[in-house]
């Protein structure tokens, strides 16, 4: 069985969205590099389906009548040239939607599919070779991410659980939950076209690619993203028919099997990996998991305190990201570990959550609006993937915040007839 089920087209027509769509596919797995990876390819996908842009008006009057107000209330103040820039794009962008033609769109999905099996292959080979030859593993990675990422920016250190390393996947991105959460997102994307034909053998590389980044944020939307394929009974990657019981049976059965397999042949990895899952999940409901208290108080209490004591300019229209950066620096919070006081400072906080205090809730109500109708008021899965990622993820003013608004926007393309 091929992995992909549909063959890449040599028409160089349909070449040019399949590159396009695969370097859409990269600016969202760039996120947050520091030799712009990601605004590179973002800018290349621009480029690539500039022909394709078809405006619209509904959405432009909201974009549109959200950045005169912003840039009138911004005269005067100190805010950055990168911060304007930024907002313009955010707000100007979604009224450049692509045409619903199924030919160019199919072939993005196509180019999307590459990405991802590239991505995977990538980040599953890198895995192999930190656990069985670290040495040689540090020569593979792409050092695209600096001192953010690790002391000499190339590789992640593994988590030693009772004496045995687990390694844990990101293959192209700056770290595990950041692939997890992109390939959930672009998954559910190419899961929804009904035209485009995906393998189970795809599918079952994509989720195992997922779960092995061991990211709890990662498999939370991954299981949002069923939920919501089988509340909304979206149709799944199999030309118009859903995806049948048994290539469903088939997929379960396949990942239960090589997650089994691995837990019997290596030694100490259940224990491992049951530590950093089912433990981390008890101890989040009992509030002393650190990371789900950053992602969630830290990041947030910065938020409601911006708010509450803001001035009602800086409330619609934010106070500017470095400024907002800098009352992130002096803010504290505080939970309990293990009965010990642990206090954090400097929260760097979650997209949406950079972009309220930054930009204020006029620009930020105004975005998810347009995506709202971008998606055709469905919530369809990828949208509700989407706004999962821009809850937990970071690297607010990335290029790859914008490629969201296209991820949308070819959703919309793709399954116009569907509800």
């Amino acid at each position: 069985m091929t992995i992909l089920s549909n063959k890449l087209s040599s028409s160089p027509y349909e070449l040019r969205y399949q590159l396009a769509g695969f370097f859409l596919t990269l600016s969202i797995l760039f996120a947050g590099s520091h030799v712009y990876a990601s605004e590179i390819c973002f800018t290349l996908f621009l480029i690539l389906c500039l022909s394709k842009f078809k405006f619209n008006p509904l959405v432009a009057v909201i974009g549109l009548s959200c950045l005169c107000l912003y840039t009138l209330f911004s005269i005067g103040s100190d805010r950055t040239l990168n911060e304007m820039v930024f907002v313009i794009l955010l707000l100007v962008l979604p009224c450049l939607g692509l045409t619903p033609n199924s030919l160019n769109i199919d072939s993005l999905i196509k180019g999307i599919t590459v990405g991802l099996l590239i991505s995977t292959t990538y980040a599953l080979f890198l895995l192999a070779m930190q656990v069985i030859f670290p040495m040689i593993a540090q020569y593979l990675e792409l050092c695209l991410y600096g001192v953010e990422r690790s002391v000499n920016s190339c590789g992640i250190p593994p988590y030693t659980i009772g004496g045995f390393p687990l390694q844990r996947l990101y293959g192209f991105a700056s770290e595990p939950s950041t692939y997890g959460r992109t390939h959930v997102v672009l998954l559910a994307l190419v899961m929804s076209n009904p035209r485009v034909k995906l393998s189970s053998v795809f599918i079952v590389i994509q989720i195992i690619g997922i779960l092995a980044t061991i990211s709890i944020t990662a498999m939370a939307l991954l299981v949002v993203m069923f939920i919501v394929m089988s509340l909304k009974r979206e149709k799944y990657n199999y030309g118009s028919k859903k995806l049948s019981s048994r290539k469903k049976w088939t997929i379960g059965i396949s990942i239960a099997a090589i997650l089994m397999g691995l837990f019997i042949t290596v030694d100490g990895i259940f224990d491992a990996v049951f530590s950093r899952t089912y433990d981390r999940i008890v101890d989040l409901f009992l509030g002393e998991d650190t990371s789900a208290f950053k992602r969630s108080t830290a990041t947030w209490s910065p938020v409601l305190s911006f708010f509450t004591n803001g001035s009602i300019s800086e409330v619609l229209f934010g106070m500017g990201v470095n400024q907002y950066l800098l009352f992130l620096e002096g803010f504290s919070t505080f939970t309990i570990v293990d009965g010990t006081l642990v206090e954090f400072a400097g929260q760097p906080g979650s997209i949406l959550s950079i972009l309220l205090g930054g930009y204020g809730l006029v620009s930020v109500v105004g975005f998810l609006a347009m995506l709202f109708l971008l998606d055709r008021y469905r919530l369809t899965v990828v949208a509700c993937c989407v706004f999962g990622f821009l809850v937990f993820h970071t690297s607010a003013l990335s290029f790859s915040t914008l490629a969201l608004i296209y991820v949308v926007g070819v959703n919309r393309a793709s399954i116009p007839n569907v509800k």
